[in-house]
């Protein structure tokens, strides 16, 4: 069984750990600040997760996973639709049907939407980044250029 890099105690099914993609280190989920959602999340995704020591050595790169919430199946809206009104056994378990589909087609549609809107506001992240750090080296080689003349630091 691996070991924890962080405290040096087993990864187990009680207490769930990752490996990083580039050290191949384990952790505690824990031990990185993960909650069993996200770890979860990871696992289900095949997502290439890397430890706090080797993020700085490569470029971050950002994910986004939304997690599902718990399904509640056993409420169903039929009862307030159908209040007043006779159906059978059979017509009820198809409105049940139809609703159920409807819920999921509307959650799937707002799922697919805010992971749309997430790689969106990812990307545009990352390209700020890129010019920040684009302005960051041309401030280096300003301040550079002043050193070099002899001159005192802009403020």
């Amino acid at each position: 069984m691996p070991k924890c890099a962080k405290c040096n105690k087993v990864i187990t099914k009680k207490s769930p750990g990752l490996q990083c993609g580039r050290c191949n280190k384990w952790m505690h989920g824990e031990c990185v600040a993960l909650s069993h959602d996200q770890l979860t999340a990871l696992h289900s995704t095949e997502a290439d997760w890397k430890c706090r020591g080797c993020v700085g050595s490569s470029k971050q790169k950002r994910m986004s996973v939304i997690l599902p919430d718990p399904e509640e199946e056993d409420i169903t809206d039929t009862d307030s639709i159908t209040a007043g009104v006779s159906l059978d056994s059979n017509s009820q378990k198809i409105l049940a049907t139809v609703l159920s589909t409807i819920r999921h087609e509307i959650r799937d549609s707002i799922q697919e939407e805010l992971k749309r809107t997430l790689k969106f506001y990812s990307d545009k992240i990352d390209d700020f980044q890129i010019k920040i750090d684009n302005y960051e080296e041309k401030i280096k080689t300003i301040e550079n250029q002043y050193t070099l003349a002899n001159l005192p630091s802009p403020p």
